[in-house]
């Protein structure tokens, strides 16, 4: 399984690319726009997106389910 977690920020994003198969991981720094995580998402083919919540979540989540990947929102601020 391919996982793609992504620490959002206002201007530029970290993106970290996790093959739960291999233990590989891959980081990327991307800009928090549509068109670069489009191309980050079709490049990675995620089997799952794990995003925080932040002020920009709302869109992201909204564009990757668009794009027919699974998003899952993580709170860092909840008790676990």
């Amino acid at each position: 399984m391919k996982i793609l977690a992504i620490d959002l920020g206002k201007y530029n994003s970290v993106a970290c690319l996790f093959n739960t198969t291999t233990n590989q991981s891959e980081f990327e720094t991307i800009a928090t726009q549509r068109w670069a995580f489009e191309q980050l998402l079709n490049q990675s083919q995620p089997d799952q997106v794990v995003i925080e919540t932040s002020s920009v979540t709302g869109w992201v989540h909204d564009f990757c389910q668009s794009l027919g990947y699974k998003v899952l929102v993580a709170n860092p601020s909840a008790e676990a």
